[in-house]
């Protein structure tokens, strides 16, 4: 009797430890993948690659784990094309999701992305400088990408169709009509004539510099007491105002009547929700 109980819990305790150890097993998984599914897909990117790419010597990453789909995804890329690269998106079972070359590269999205990233550092270059003396949370620079349909504002920007693969630009040539500047400053005074004052010189700082841009989204408020942004409290915001259009005479109106035609905007949009 003492033996079978003693047998009994010793069934129990194994299965309890298997229990606990497959729970571990299936949470780890869940965090990290698994080593199964690695190997299938490492395998099955190679003979995708190899398939649908004959001519090219794409160089792959291992198979990563996305935690948030589930899935594995493997890099490619090319050792002779700086454009080249894209991403195998696998399911765990080792089937392939999709492949976003078209998009990456056929698209020129990569082409894209490598410019604007060049421009944003020359413009984060700027708003770091002793020059820049604002107070401003969010400050970036970007070279716009042309939309067909664009709700307000000028059409203007890249078309990301023109572009050359692996082409190198002059980045600043490319700002004088697509450079786009985002801004929201602190300020007490945030007025539309301490707004013009500050776009004034704002030019001219980034003249100085040498960096173009076409147009700016500027946003003028006023500081928080406990120094949080007060998104809520924006007394002046324009919207891709143009560059051409920043000079002194007659600036203020213009800045009025931009402030103006945006905030129509938004009341319009707000009314047809």
């Amino acid at each position: 009797m003492r033996r079978s109980y003693r047998t009994g819990l010793r069934i129990a305790a194994a299965a309890l430890a298997f229990t606990i150890i497959a729970g571990l097993l299936f949470f780890a998984n869940g965090l990290v993948g698994n080593p199964i599914s690695r190997l299938l897909v490492n395998r099955s990117a190679k003979k995708y690659v190899a398939a649908t790419y004959p001519h090219t010597s794409f160089e792959l990453t291992r198979a990563s784990y996305n935690l948030k789909t589930g899935g594995y995804y493997v890099e490619a890329k090319s050792s002779t094309s700086i454009d080249t690269h894209f991403t195998l998106h696998f399911t765990a079972a080792g089937k392939l999701r999709y492949d976003d070359y078209e998009h990456r590269v056929t698209g020129r999205h990569n082409t894209f992305d490598r410019i604007n990233g060049e421009y944003r550092q020359l413009v984060e270059a700027v708003l770091s400088s002793d020059d820049y003396l604002y107070n401003s949370f969010i400050g970036y620079g970007e070279i716009a990408p042309f939309y067909e349909h664009k709700p307000f504002g000028p059409q203007y920007g890249l078309v990301l169709s023109e572009l050359e693969l692996d082409k190198e630009y002059d980045v600043l040539e490319l700002a004088k009509t697509a450079g786009h500047i985002v801004l929201y400053i602190e300020d007490a005074n945030a007025t539309l004539a301490r707004a013009a004052e500050i776009l004034l010189d704002l030019k001219q700082i980034f003249t100085k510099k040498g960096i173009n841009f076409y147009a700016i989204d500027f946003y003028l408020m006023v500081p928080s007491a406990d120094d949080k942004p007060m998104l809520g409290e924006i007394r002046v915001n324009v919207k891709d105002f143009l560059a051409a259009d920043i000079y002194e005479e007659g600036f203020v109106e213009r800045l009025a009547a931009a402030h103006a035609a945006l905030n129509q905007y938004y009341a319009e949009q707000d009314a047809k929700r």
